[in-house]
């Protein structure tokens, strides 16, 4: 009688573990994915520089079973217009939220309050009202390296020696913390080389900024910061011939690849943007499950293109990326 006692009550407590487990699991499961709705809020998002990105969200996103939106924003240049979308989409329900910061003081503030509301990845860096780095909320490339990488570039190209050689830097803007990174870095490694700086400047990347470009001193390398203002040199250099001007970028789309293509780009690094994206919807799944990130898998790198090859197999795959 005693063993039957002992055996129905080890009996009872397998089956209540079984129980507790089966629960845990359900709830597990259920957050692995099955409802769960992330959205991404980026600058222009229909531009062709963010192809890749949203190629590697996508295929994020139809691993972990999430509904994905990409909201509709335009140029969405100040803190507030990003702070309305971003409390339009909680009110929605979302669960997390992937966003480009605003380049603004007080974005950086609102970001930090929101992601007390919400799970935040942010694809640019920023920094805390402490002014420290926020890396745990964050997936980019190493921007300083970027940089350093396309000073290294030319360099090359003039075997080793800059000397008396001029340069102008172009970008979308000066008040980017990417930007201003990757521009610190490749103007100490060009004036260790010998190069000197003619200007630094960012344009309004329309028609009119065809005359902002010719009123910069002539330049013997100009290196374009970020897509866009690659894009853009591009566009300029078809109705202004840049001649013996050699040109450098950073960019991620077709369209600055058919710069390259066509010879008025010397060499693109191509920043993995299909990873970032990849790596953002993960890590917005991981907060949401865990509340917390690990950034251990974090790097992002960057491939240096030249026209001679473009065509190489592993180059192809990048290009198949920028193209969906």
């Amino acid at each position: 009688m005693k063993n039957s006692k002992k055996l129905f009550i080890l009996v009872e407590v397998i089956l209540g573990v079984m129980v507790i487990w089966l629960m845990l699991f359900t709830v597990w499961s259920g957050k692995r994915g099955n409802g769960l709705k992330v959205s991404v809020i980026v600058q222009n998002p229909d531009s062709k520089e963010w192809s890749a990105f949203k190629y590697g969200i996508k295929m994020a996103a139809q691993e972990q079973d999430v509904e994905v939106s990409v909201v509709s924003t335009g140029e969405m240049l100040t803190s507030e217009a990003q702070k309305r979308v971003i409390e339009q989409e909680i009110s929605k329900g979302v669960d997390a939220i992937i966003v480009q910061p605003v380049p603004r003081k007080e974005a950086k503030e609102m970001l930090m309050k929101k992601e007390g509301e919400i799970p935040l990845m942010l694809i640019e860096h920023v920094t805390d009202t402490t002014q420290e780095s926020r890396k745990d909320i964050s997936v980019e490339p190493n921007h300083p390296g970027l940089g350093e990488a396309l000073a290294l570039e030319a360099i090359k190209d003039y075997h080793g020696v800059l000397r008396g050689k001029s340069v102008g830097i172009f970008s979308k803007s000066t008040n980017h913390e990417s930007t201003l990174k990757r521009a610190g870095s490749t103007i100490e490694k060009l004036e260790k080389a010998g190069a000197k700086l003619k200007w630094f400047v960012s344009g309004d990347f329309t028609e009119s900024s065809d005359a902002f470009l010719e009123a910069q001193p002539k330049v013997d390398i100009i290196l374009a910061m970020d897509d866009r203002s690659v894009v853009r040199l591009g566009e300029y250099a078809v109705s202004h011939p840049l001649g013996s001007v050699s040109v450098y970028g950073i960019g991620h789309s077709t369209e600055a690849v058919y710069y390259l293509d066509t010879g008025v780009v010397e060499c693109l690094l191509v920043p993995d943007e299909f990873s970032i994206g990849y790596k953002s919807l993960m890590a917005a799944v991981e907060k949401i499950r865990k509340n917390s990130y690990d950034i251990q898998e974090n790097e992002i790198f960057y491939t240096p293109l030249r026209k001679e090859t473009l065509f190489y197999e592993d180059n192809q795959k990048i290009l198949f990326t920028m193209s969906q």
